[in-house]
């Protein structure tokens, strides 16, 4: 399985004195490949800029669904230029740093709102977690603010889960909602967002939202985001569960 970050670490080494870049796209059977680009901004040792003629060559022929860099000297941590790139460019940011060895995934308010149906999975990108907050951005609208959030997932499913929590609790920081915890045995009602257990292997919660009574929007891994009919399956495996108690700030 390709691993963007793992991917990314390689490239930012070939060439640890300078900020490398890239692009981060689905092939035609909708897996993410990377492509290395040329760092043209005149100062590579401290910035980076991806020509608009590479963005649109890749963009012509594929989905683009990331750019990256990497920093040479410094944290991961996005600097007010590589926002403002992110924003204008409208495409989540994944930043390496070389002397910590960790990254940072920004998403810009315009990638909050791509349809939800329908997306690929991809690692940090297109998941359960960017599927649910997505959800509620789109149906009560965003907060005009920016919050900056890393939004790559830890390896560590407990840590990761944590996350998950935390993002949950705080999610009026991205849309006009708050959430409390409420008995996972009650009846569901729309807006519930439900923590399952996936049931396979050591992962973290999957995150489930009631669209209605009757249906579940969910991003399920290796499969495409969908809405489906509630069954049995995702109450039984639920663990968690919190309901939206307010609309508006």
């Amino acid at each position: 399985m390709f691993d963007i970050k793992h991917s990314i670490k390689l490239h930012a080494l070939e060439n640890p004195d300078q900020e490398v870049c890239g692009i981060i796209f689905l092939s035609k059977n909708l897996k993410p490949t990377l492509v290395k680009c040329k760092n043209v901004h005149p100062d590579p040792q401290s910035s980076f800029r991806i020509s608009l003629d590479d963005i649109a060559y890749v963009k012509r022929r594929y989905k683009i669904i990331s750019l990256y860099h990497s920093h040479p000297k410094s944290n991961c941590s996005p600097s007010p230029c590589d926002m403002n790139n992110s924003d204008e460019n409208g495409y989540p940011m994944y930043i390496y740093s070389i002397p910590n060895d960790d990254f940072f995934l920004y998403r810009p308010i315009y990638d909050f709102g791509r349809p939800i149906k329908g997306r690929p999975f991809v690692n940090d990108i297109n998941t359960c977690l960017t599927c649910f907050l997505d959800f509620f951005v789109q149906k009560y609208g965003c907060k005009k603010e920016r919050f900056i959030h890393n939004f790559c997932s830890a390896s560590d499913p407990f840590i990761c889960n944590a996350q998950i929590i935390n993002l949950i609790n705080n999610s009026s920081l991205y849309c006009p909602i708050k959430t409390e915890e409420v008995d996972k045995s009650s009846d569901v009602m729309e807006d519930d967002i439900l923590l399952m257990d996936p049931g396979f292997g050591n992962l973290p919660y999957h995150i489930g939202i009631a669209s209605n009574k009757n249906t579940i929007t969910h991003h399920l891994i290796n499969r495409l985001s969908s809405e489906e009919p509630m069954r049995d399956l995702w109450t039984m495996s639920c663990k968690r569960r919190f309901r939206v108690i307010q609309t508006s700030d």
